[in-house]
């Protein structure tokens, strides 16, 4: 028997629950991790198939970083294309993770990574001592030697998506030793600005060091994007591969969203 369609209401929400998730970046299997159901749940909620509770979608909206009347109304578009999540809504995704989320005053407990920004970072790194902090993180059945020089941040941007949709949580661990071809890191562009975000601070994918175009001798290093829409960054470098470059920390695992097993496996594929 064929199904009858859903009623509008129902079908109005489910459009606005997967063009939400689509605009934040979130694969079905993220959301669903964070939801606590299963990933076949999610594909029904977005189809208008699954019962829909007051409840439900006030989880639903706060998965997705909304109020939840913003899944009910119409009006203006509820979020830009490529926005993202706040950092207090990812830290509550962690946290339904079964990590431990730690006020910033908590100060360095043993065991416990920092959040905080790629600037922040390079300045800590730098040996300043009064460096804004905004929450400690104790990791699931992570000891405290094996969060030495880490640190958590969020990414801002969608050129290293899927690998690290816009909004993410990452574990990154520093000093940065050894050849950085086909290593995701953290940098500091000096004197240049990333053309997505502004900023000077990017997660990158170093490509190899290459003579750079004219035959002058000098050469220089891609900062490549997993995202095919974002053309690669063309670096001058030094001998030693740096240049203009300061390397801050590696990429060192996505905390939140969560990853499927399928998105693992082919990650591993790719050398990540």
């Amino acid at each position: 028997m064929r199904r009858p369609p859903p009623p509008e209401i129902i079908a109005f929400v489910a459009r606005r629950i997967k063009a939400l998730r689509v605009a934040r970046g979130l694969t079905q299997d993220a959301v669903a991790e964070a939801l606590g159901i299963a990933s076949k749940n999610v594909q029904r909620l977005e189809a208008g198939r699954q019962n829909l509770t007051l409840e439900t979608l006030a989880k639903v909206a706060d998965v997705l970083d909304v109020d939840p009347h913003e899944l009910l109304t119409n009006g203006e578009p509820f979020t830009a294309p490529g926005s993202e999540l706040s950092l207090k809504r990812a830290l509550r995704g962690l946290e339904r993770l079964g990590h431990t989320v730690l006020e910033p005053d908590a100060g360095p407990t043993r065991g416990a990574v920092p959040v905080m920004t790629l600037q922040a970072a390079a300045s800590r790194f730098g040996g300043a001592q009064d460096v804004e902090v905004a929450a400690w993180i104790k990791l699931k059945g992570a000891k405290p030697s094996q969060v030495t020089g880490r640190f958590v941040a969020q990414v801002h941007g969608r050129s290293m998506a899927p690998t690290v949709p816009s909004g993410a949580l990452v574990l990154l661990r520093g000093p940065v030793v050894g050849a950085l071809e086909g290593r995701v890191v953290a940098v500091e562009w000096r004197d240049h600005a990333d053309p997505e975000t502004g900023g000077s601070y990017v997660l990158k994918r170093v490509g190899p060091l290459e003579p750079r175009a004219g035959g002058s001798g000098a050469l220089q290093l891609q900062l490549r994007s997993d995202n095919p829409d974002f053309a690669p960054l063309h670096v001058n470098a030094d001998a030693d591969g740096a240049g203009a470059l300061r390397v801050l920390a590696e990429l060192e695992r996505v905390l939140w969203p969560a990853r499927s097993a399928r998105s693992a496996r082919d990650s591993a594929t790719r050398g990540e």
